[in-house]
């Protein structure tokens, strides 16, 4: 009895596959025996929808382009301590007078050793930082949350 209800269900799963596809059209061609798809409503222009394309910087994520690069040397001197009290407040009014999402793409994209200048500065903080280094830092961190 087992056996036949094992069969029975069998049998019962095959037709209830079958008969579902059987309304089914086959895109295959133009052959006899298949139904060739009509899209009717959307043969007329379609507008297209709006893009919003918006930059996100990523930790790590490779700099943003070259220009940037005598501005990144500068970050890099003033991460590892480099750089003296004047070239430190020069570079904080650089980064300052950048749009807010520049200076942090700056300092969070490129080529550092632990993935970005933020994360590089506070492995070396306890190492090298005078005050007006944190203070270049202090532009970008201003009312945000790393």
């Amino acid at each position: 009895e087992a056996i036949a209800h094992g069969q029975t269900m069998a049998v019962m799963s095959r037709q209830a596959a079958s008969a579902s596809s059987d309304n089914v059209p086959l895109l295959l061609g133009n052959e006899e025996g298949h139904v060739e798809l009509q899209l009717a409503d959307v043969e007329h222009d379609v507008p297209f929808a709006p893009r919003l394309l918006e930059e996100v910087p990523l930790v790590g994520a490779p700099a943003i382009d070259e220009a940037t690069k005598p501005l990144r040397d500068r970050i890099e001197s003033a991460v590892y301590g480099r750089a003296d009290t004047a070239a430190l407040e020069q570079l904080r009014e650089d980064l300052a007078s950048l749009p807010h999402d520049r200076a942090e793409r700056m300092l969070t994209t490129g080529d550092w050793i632990f993935g970005s200048a933020i994360h590089d500065a506070a492995d070396e903080s306890g190492n090298k930082y005078s005050p007006p280094t944190v203070e270049v830092f202090e532009v970008l961190l201003h009312n945000r949350r790393h």
